[in-house]
């Protein structure tokens, strides 16, 4: 797990960077105040390579008075094999919403790494509830903003369950 390594929790999203809504970078900001030790890794094929890009979402996350020895900014990688190692560094992934991941999704928890999703209204918001509900991780399910910041903190403070999450998924 890697948070027993590091010493603090490393949060993910590989979604595509056009879902990263003000709604999600204002959550995700919440769950990085309520936990200053962790970290948070946004990896976008070709995208965030380019500094005017990671300077834009540096500026969003340091609006909410996020400082930028929180964020990790990646880009693609050579090939598959490398692109799911990098979910070797990570303990949880943050879905994006109202459009959640979908490829991204199933390659999380393929690789042992939980996900909490919000449910939304459109086929593309319920994607998380779909393959949560499947695995029996309802409690990862958000209604809410404020229900999904909660279960991300209250998964990162649980090390035991994302130890065993770890081995099941």
């Amino acid at each position: 797990l890697p948070c027993l390594e590091n010493g603090a929790v490393r949060f993910a999203s590989f979604n595509n960077l056009g879902k990263l809504s003000p709604a999600v970078i204002g959550a995700w900001s919440r769950i990085l105040k309520a936990l200053p030790a962790s970290k948070l890794t946004l990896k976008s094929v070709n995208r965030l390579q380019d500094s005017g890009a990671r300077d834009y979402f540096s500026g969003l996350f340091g609006s909410h008075g996020i400082d930028q020895e929180q964020l990790e900014f990646l880009s693609g990688d050579a090939d598959l094999r490398a692109h799911l190692e990098r979910y070797r560094a990570v303990d949880i992934a943050l879905d994006s919403f109202p459009c959640n991941g979908g490829t991204t999704s199933c390659e999380a928890l393929w690789m042992g790494v939980p996900v909490v999703t919000m449910a939304g209204d459109t086929f593309m918001g319920r994607q998380g509830v779909n393959y949560l509900g499947k695995l029996g991780l309802e409690d990862l399910i958000a209604k809410n903003a404020e229900s999904y910041v909660a279960a991300a903190v209250q998964l990162a403070t649980d090390t035991p369950r994302l130890q065993q999450l770890r081995v099941d998924l």
